[in-house]
């Protein structure tokens, strides 16, 4: 028995032998990082990739560099320069040295996840000005800058999670970036390691107030010792205190240089602007007039307690902006964090989107998503003035189609929101709007009993509100089934009663003559057709409601008497 397992054994240590020796097993690989395709060879390159080949392929009319689990520890000089895409998952590789990856000049993703990188120098990814997608999850990288994005202008999709991030001042100009509403798709799910204050926080949630205090910005800045002369004292702020960039931007960098001021003689072909961190508490008139290519400004966390009109338009808000300053605007909602500017911009903006001119101009250069994306803020003055800037901009039709994707959310806030609050009525302004014509009106089904608790429970604005939007829907056919079958409280048919305000009770018996016309034009209404008990229709075609119609008829209001007699079924 021992001697038949040797047997077995020999032979399959003989069969390995042969398989290890068979020529040709890599015919479909290009020979790239091997020494010059010899085992044997002595050349250096061995040692990046020992006796493992990389794998160059084309899909979909793309290239690909496959040279994952290689044990690199550097880019190979005999890679091709025209590569798109490049997978460089699993290896050794330990930093990102300056113009590491520059030759790559088309290279569109680029895959450096599960790695041992702790360093990237900050012109690493120097020439990829085409790169959308960089994967740097799973590795030991501690701390990093905005500025080493500088080179990646279209990068859309960024990994950062499981890395051992160092969460202080050193990080807020990554955090701030990652924070920017337009880059969703980036640094998600990264979190803090340290300290421990914030261990486990998600970069894209940390505050900067959280990174930095005085003690620190010190220590990363610290002032110039006292040599007892007496200090120069200037009456100007220069732009030199600044860092000047010029690629891939124009970015005049102001951040954290204890500014009072906006800086005098700012070039005016800077595309960027960072101020913040700085003790900036008031904007001047037309500070900014001089700089015309400017596009992204930052102002946030300076306290800033007063800002002109003109600061942010060249212009008061009465006046209609041209398509620029609409630009420098939307710019600005996406950079700032400042409350008191957001608030101001979107002023601004929404009083301006009641020129038809400018909707179409804020549609085009992409404003809706920025505004929409506001009506999430916590601070409720802000969503009010969100929701206003929407409910302008929602007049124009095709402004409507990208509007809607915020239809379901606005009605979920007026239901449950502060009743009776400018948030709410802010909500059911914009809601009424969307629902002139039919095209979105099907998007309120779900919400329609709701809207009637809203309508019985709320003040006289409140219910007024609810009764223009409630309107719209019944002049619908398509919606009659659905307003008829929604659960209504009784209390409802106070509205018919004599004492009510007129401009409620009208609108009420409006939505009355509404749905029953919708009905008799469909003969639907002799049929008697059955809806649940408490529903709109038992309420709408009870004896109660009969009765207060009836009493309706001496009302003292002439155009109340002519809406009852009016209704072809009260008329005697």
């Amino acid at each position: 028995m021992r001697v038949a397992i040797i047997i077995i054994l020999l032979f399959f240590c003989k069969a390995a032998e042969l398989r290890k020796a068979s020529p040709g097993g890599a015919r479909n690989r290009v020979n790239l990082g091997r020494a010059g395709g010899s085992r044997k060879s002595s050349n250096p390159v061995k040692r990046y990739a020992p006796g493992l080949a990389c794998e160059v392929y084309t899909y979909l009319h793309e290239k690909y560099l496959d040279c994952q689990e290689r044990k690199l520890v550097y880019v190979l000089p005999d890679w091709p320069q025209d590569l798109l895409h490049m997978l460089l998952a699993r290896n050794k590789i330990r930093i990102l040295k300056n113009s590491m990856f520059s030759k790559f000049k088309k290279l569109k993703s680029l895959d450096l996840q599960q790695n041992e990188i702790s360093k990237i120098e900050s012109e690493a990814f120097f020439g990829l000005n085409k790169l959308t997608t960089l994967l740097l999850q799973h590795n030991q990288i501690k701390v990093l800058t905005e500025e080493v994005f500088i080179y990646t202008p279209l990068l859309s999709y960024l990994r950062l999670y499981d890395n051992p991030w160092h969460c202080t001042c050193e990080m807020e100009t990554l955090i701030s970036m990652l924070q920017i509403p337009r880059n969703r798709n980036l640094g998600n799910y990264a979190k803090c390691e340290s300290p421990q204050e914030l261990k486990n926080k998600k970069l894209r949630q940390i505050k900067s107030e959280q990174l930095c205090n005085e003690e620190e910005s010190e220590q990363l800045e610290p002032r110039p010792q006292l040599s007892g002369k007496p200090p120069v004292i200037k009456t100007e702020v220069d732009s030199t205190l600044c860092h000047n960039y010029v690629f891939p931007i124009q970015t005049l960098d102001c951040r954290r240089k204890e500014l009072k001021k906006v800086p005098n003689n700012i070039p005016p072909d800077i595309v960027k602007l960072d101020l913040s961190h700085n003790k900036i508490n008031q904007l001047r008139p037309k500070e900014f007039e001089d700089v015309h290519e400017l596009k992204k400004l930052n102002l946030s966390s300076n306290g800033i307690q007063f800002i002109d009109p003109e600061d942010l338009t060249s212009g008061s808000y009465d006046d209609t902006l041209n398509a620029e300053q609409v630009q420098k605007l939307l710019y600005l909602l996406e950079s700032t964090e400042d409350p008191v500017i957001i608030e101001r911009a979107l002023v601004t903006l929404g009083n301006n989107a009641a020129f038809s001119a400018n909707q179409i101009v804020i549609r085009e250069l992409g404003g809706i998503p920025i505004v929409g994306s506001k009506i999430n803020n916590p601070n409720q003055s802000i969503k009010e003035k969100a929701l206003n800037a929407l409910n302008n901009l929602s007049v124009n039709v095709e402004n409507q189609i990208k509007i809607k994707v915020y239809v379901s959310q606005v009605c979920e806030d007026v239901i449950a929101g502060p009743l009776n609050s400018a948030v709410q009525l802010a909500g059911l302004r914009l809601l009424t709007n969307m629902t002139v014509t039919n095209d979105h009106q099907d998007m309120l089904s779900s919400y329609i009993t709701d809207l009637f608790h809203v309508l019985v429970t709320g003040n006289g604005s409140t219910k007024v509100q609810v009764l223009k939007l409630l309107l719209n829907l019944s002049e619908n056919p398509a919606m009659t089934d659905r307003l008829l079958d929604a659960q209504v409280d009784s209390s409802f048919l106070s509205l018919l009663d004599g004492h009510v305000p007129k401009e409620i009770l009208l609108r009420a018996l409006t939505l009355l003559q509404n749905i029953t016309n919708c009905l008799n034009e469909e003969h639907r209404l002799a049929a008697q057709p059955t809806f649940p008990e408490g529903s709109l229709f038992s309420l709408l075609y009870g004896k109660e409601c009969a009765q207060k119609m009836k009493a309706l008829v001496h009302h003292h209001d002439a155009d109340v008497k002519e809406k009852i007699l009016s209704a072809a079924e009260f008329k005697q």
